[in-house]
């Protein structure tokens, strides 16, 4: 396997932590909205 540098490493970091801050923030509302969905189908 071919070792990348760390530049890469940090630019996948950086660019995925805001989606998973948000995904974390919100994971209460998420589930909240996911379940009332499938309840009133």
């Amino acid at each position: 396997m071919k070792t990348l540098p760390a530049e890469t490493d940090e630019a996948a970091v950086m660019a995925a932590a805001p989606t998973l801050i948000v995904y974390v923030l919100l994971q209460k509302q998420f589930i909240a909205g996911l379940a009332l969905g499938s309840a009133k189908g």
